[in-house]
Order: C-alpha cells, then structure tokens, then sequence
C-alpha cells in the first residue's frame, strides 16, 4: 500500500477511534491499537490510545504510552494534558499541575485543561492544609 492508502488508512482509524470514544466504548479504542503493528503507531494514534487507557483507570500504561512519544510530545498541548491526567490519577499532582500549566502555554486558554488546573491545585491547597493542621501540637 502506498503512502495515500496508508495516510487515509490511518485517518479511518482515527475518525474510528473519536466514534468510540464519544460512545465511551474505550476498550474497543485499546484493542485496536493493541493489534496494530508497532510500525503503524503514529504520535496521534498512541495519544488517542492514552487518553482511552485514562478513561479505563489504566493510567500508568497511559504514562507509558505517552512517555514513548516525549520528544513529539513536548510541543503537543494534548500530550501535555493527557500526562497530566494521568499522574494526576497517580497522584502526582506537582507533575500534574506543571504539565497543564504547559498545556496551556501551548494552546492558550482552553477551559477543559484550565478546570483540570483548577482541581489539581485545589487539591494542593487542601493537602498543604492538612499537612499544616497534623503539624501542630496536641493539648489534652
């Protein structure tokens, strides 16, 4: 197959993949791309496949996925996003907030990353609060 066939090849695949995930059927987005040749996992597909392994709580092997495409990636708002979410779910939420802080360096303002920011640095500030109240002596 030439370079056309493959290029609408993957463009079906991706139109396939977006259907599936508007039906929330992210399964069938993880298998497909499971049973695809490594040689035909282009940076779209395995964002699109993050995002799927992040809908299923599988957020470790969405980092993974996503780490196997860091160089694309660093210049990619989603890239930065789909990270976030998932080390977010890992709690890491120091590395989360700086990649949705980079998200949106990349994209400008997107409300979806900003209400994401928003969670993940409320939930710091409840943490820093927390850990600010156990320090404090106990009077009986």
């Amino acid at each position: 197959m030439g370079f056309l066939g493959k290029k609408n090849r993957d463009a079906d695949l991706v139109q396939e993949i977006l259907d599936w995930n508007d039906a929330d059927e992210h399964q069938k987005v993880a298998d497909a791309f499971e049973s695809l040749p490594e040689s035909e996992r282009s940076f779209d597909l395995i964002g699109l496949y993050a995002r799927a392994l992040n809908n299923l709580e599988r957020y470790t092997e969405a980092l993974d996925a996503l780490e196997s495409v860091k160089e694309i990636g660093e210049s990619d708002a989603k890239w930065h996003y789909r990270l976030a979410y998932a080390l977010f779910y890992l709690d890491l939420e120091d590395k989360a907030k700086s990649h949705l802080i980079r998200s949106l360096e990349i994209s400008g303002p997107d409300e979806i990353t900003q209400e994401l920011l928003d969670e993940v640095q409320s939930f710091l500030n409840r943490k820093d609060q927390w850990w600010e109240a156990s320090r404090k002596p106990i009077f009986l």
